[in-house]
């Protein structure tokens, strides 16, 4: 499915490539060149090409009567195992005529070259289900307009391309027509954009006036951004109108002191979007259900998880129980909880399920007495009244704690999605693969064609600025896909909305998923600023942040991992020097913020030495923060949550957190905590934090080293302090500090601690002794604990009464300040 699609996408660039000629051939050229960049018979690698794995070899055999042909061993999906590098032609339109002899010797195996032309990758050419022994003909032409930047032509081997799968290539040829334009002012477009005072130009786009064979002016503006895109040069402003762009395209780099920026004009309601405007022919299929063949967009569309948007909301897929109508209530929307005889292969409901769901999704968030740490899913097996097979066993036995808290019991909630017997209510739809109708039940009253209807595209990245320099983008607001910026450097991202960047799956317990499932809004590099934006809701993190020196302020992230997976609020991985403060983070899955790499999974859990993995933190700063309700759907989370990290002396201070209420949906979120260093953390310090409820406020699971927790205030928390420690360890904390921390008006305890020591369980649930914290009990790994008390707060937070002057804010201090300075529906 995958290589027809790709297949279909090459026609499309195709046709969008002759279109474009068509269009450039208006204007003058010059400069017309033939390269030659391949000779027939490979007495030795092709000039100018080269090889990004040692996989090829030159042989002399006599294959048919052919002498010096090249070997090449099967290899993995998306091995590049010869490109070419048009880097060369950059700005210029080539044209390339491609051939070569190909024979497949051993095992299936599948041959093909491709255009790195991000995000599609179309296909050259292509040879598949060849029969061993015979000699084929790979031959194409490709046109490249002037927009391409930094690409290759490659050969890679994929899907059942086996190390055993031998192709020989011979008579390879590549012959490149390569033609400058010239856009001097004696050219039929006499300028390209209107210059500015500092000698820079702007280029203006508008969906509504302009035309592709217009000349960005303002008078004569472009009518797609992409198109702008081919013209921006250091220094350049792109400047938008109103009005909604169904695009996908690169932004080049700029320079120090000349940086491309895009953004809305002024009062410009920009909306940007991948995914693919539907207009089918819509006919009733039952009361208040529709139907359309979409069989034109699927080449286009997510078929793996079809997302149906309605003026920029997602829908609802078809599931039971009824949520509501839009995928943004997820985070409060109703599940049934599993019944008596629930397990790794069963799951019982509440009442009968229609029994036609065959190949529908279930999805759980499994685990026994609430320790649900993510959810899980299994597509339906078969369906007996009340009890569902599932077509997968869900279970995944943790070695580090001894158990399994993977498995379904009953008392997990669950839902089912994914079948036309459960669309039975307004804003869901349902997507058959195999006929290629779309169901839909509208909200609203009336056809479904009364609204704008668009489905995701299959790529999902609505701007790519990977490994770009000097790059603004300013008030554009994206549904449906993100903003790619890997390694991507001293560029902004500001007052942006992102919306739906993620919509997924993850099949059975950590499943596994592209990264470009998970990965489509990114910003990595150095010294970046993302300010007053918005992130969410979505399937995935609401933003990945990795690199040196970024900064992330004055943001709004909300509504992440609406599916339930593993991502969080802010994924932070592998990060220097960052700055994330004055935000507002609400509903996330399992955390708001996460520094972790999991890179001890990499290992034997039995022989861990969790020290020597630890990914690479050094002196971020998380402040001023406001979180809310966290772990909506999975338990043991944080508002600040690491495992298994080195912080190289990361601060957390002045953050307000909410825990927020606990859901009586199920016993899946009563592990939730506030500011938690869980095992095998090295080096955070955390001070100056409010906390509010939770069932520990402040949380630090063992063995920890150097971690240091004070001067904080938790107020209305089970626990003030919660503390764990794996079975296979003894419960160091020896170097961790807690001092004169504040807690007021604790439900239950001081302390909550459970732990292992010299292979015996430890516990101590009880209170402070002066002060101090009387576990772990081992003498040589306790931790080390002063002045921490019980209190008094007033409306500030400032100690009262007898109160020790402790806490976030000192007697006679004011309240920080925390949290964005402005709201979601802000313009």
């Amino acid at each position: 499915m995958l290589n027809l699609r790709r297949a279909a996408l090459f026609l499309t660039v195709m046709a969008n490539v002759l279109l474009a000629v068509h269009l450039y051939s208006q204007k003058p050229r010059t400069n017309i060149q033939e390269v030659r960049v391949s000779t027939a018979r490979n007495t030795a690698l092709v000039d100018g090409f080269r090889s990004n794995a040692a996989s090829y070899e030159i042989v002399n055999l006599p294959l048919d009567g052919r002498t010096n042909v090249i070997k090449i061993n099967g290899r993995d999906c998306d091995w590049n195992v010869i490109s070419y590098s048009l880097a060369a032609y950059r700005g210029k339109q080539i044209t390339i005529n491609f051939s070569a002899d190909v024979m497949r010797m051993g095992a299936e195996g599948q041959l093909q070259w491709q255009y790195n032309n991000e995000p599609d990758y179309p296909i050259v050419a292509q040879l598949k289900n060849a029969v061993p022994g015979v000699w084929y003909r790979m031959s194409n032409t490709l046109v490249i307009t002037p927009a391409h930047r930094d690409t290759l032509l490659y050969l890679n081997t994929w899907e059942n391309s086996a190390t055993n799968t031998i192709f020989y290539i011979d008579n390879l040829s590549i012959n490149i027509t390569m033609e400058t334009w010239d856009y001097t002012p004696a050219s039929v477009i006499s300028t390209v954009g209107e210059a500015n005072n500092n000698s820079t130009r702007n280029l203006y786009v508008s969906a509504s006036n302009g035309s592709d064979n217009g000349n960005g002016t303002q008078t004569r503006p472009f009518q797609k951004i992409a198109h702008a895109m081919y013209y921006v040069k250091p220094g350049d402003t792109v400047l938008v109108d109103s009005g909604t762009y169904y695009e996908r395209f690169k932004i080049p780099g700029g320079t120090a002191g000349r940086p491309v920026t895009l953004t809305a004009m002024p009062g410009a309601e920009v909306i940007l979007t991948p995914a693919v405007s539907i207009t089918p022919e819509w006919r009733q299929h039952a009361k208040n259900i529709y139907v359309a063949d979409i069989s034109r967009y699927v080449k286009d569309i997510d078929t793996e998880f079809p997302q149906l948007f309605a003026d920029r909301d997602s829908m609802v897929e078809a599931r039971y129980p009824n949520m509501g109508t839009s995928m943004s209530m997820i985070h409060d929307y109703k599940r049934d909880i599993a019944g008596r005889g629930t397990n790794k292969n069963t799951v019982t409901a509440s009442k009968n399920i229609p029994s036609a769901i065959i190949g529908a999704r279930v999805v759980i968030c499994p685990g026994q007495n609430g320790l649900s740490w993510e959810t899980a899913s299994s597509l339906v097996q078969s369906v007996n009244g009340r009890t569902i097979k599932l077509a997968s066993e869900i279970t995944n036995p943790d070695p580090l704690s001894g158990g399994d808290p993977y498995t379904p019991h009953p008392g997990n909630p669950f839902y089912i999605t994914g079948a036309l017997s459960l669309l039975d209510a307004p804003g869901e739809y349902y997507f058959d693969r195999q006929t290629n109708l779309l169901y839909f039940y509208p909200p609203w009253n009336g056809r479904p064609d009364t609204r704008a209807l668009t489905m995701r595209h299959f790529n999902g990245i609505a701007i790519h600025a990977e490994n770009t320099s000097f790059v603004n983008i300013k008030n554009i607001t994206v549904y449906g896909g993100g903003i790619f910026m890997k390694n991507t450097k001293n560029s902004t991202l500001e007052n942006c909305r992102i919306n739906y960047a993620e919509h997924f799956y993850l099949n059975g317990v950590n499943g596994f998923q592209w990264w470009t499932k998970a990965d489509r809004m990114i910003v990595s590099g150095s010294n970046n600023r993302i300010e007053r934006c918005e992130f969410g809701p979505t399937a995935g993190s609401g933003i990945i942040l990795e690199g040196e020196n970024n900064i992330f302020t004055n943001n709004i992230v909300h509504n992440t991992s609406y599916t339930g997976f593993p991502y969080y609020g802010i994924n932070v991985r592998q990060s220097k020097r960052l700055e994330i403060s004055h935000n507002t983070i609400i509903n996330s899955a399992h955390s708001h913020i996460r520094f972790t790499e999991w890179s001890a999974h990499k290992l034997e859990i039995s022989i861990i030495k969790a020290e020597e993995y630890h990914a690479d933190y050094e002196r971020c700063i998380i402040r001023n923060n406001y979180f809310e309700n966290h772990s909506t759907l999975n338990s043991d989370g944080g508002a600040f949550y690491a495992w298994g990290s080195d912080g190289g002396g990361t601060e957390i201070y002045n953050n307000f957190i909410v825990c927020g209420n606990k859901n009586n949906q199920g016993a899946f979120d009563k592990l939730r905590f506030g500011l938690y260093t869980d095992n095998y953390t090295l080096n955070y310090i955390v001070h100056h934090n409010i906390v509010i409820g939770g069932m520990n406020g402040l949380k630090m699971n063992l063995w920890s080293k150097a971690v240091r927790f004070y001067n904080n205030t938790v107020i209305g928390a089970d626990a003030g302090i919660g503390m764990y420690g794996y079975p296979v360890d003894n419960a160091d904390a020896s170097t961790s500090f807690f001092t004169d921390n504040l807690f007021v008006k604790t439900k239950y305890r001081d302390i909550g601690y459970y732990g292992h020591e010299n292979g015996k369980p430890v516990n101590y649930n009880g209170n402070f002794v002066n002060g101090t914290i009387p576990a772990p009990i081992r003498r040589e790994g306790r931790v080390q604990s002063s002045g921490n008390a019980r209190g008094t707060v007033d409306a500030q937070y400032r100690p009262t009464g007898k109160t020790p002057d402790i806490g976030a804010i000192p007697r006679n201090g004011t309240m920080f300040p925390y949290g964005a300075n402005w709201k979601l529906g802000d313009k």
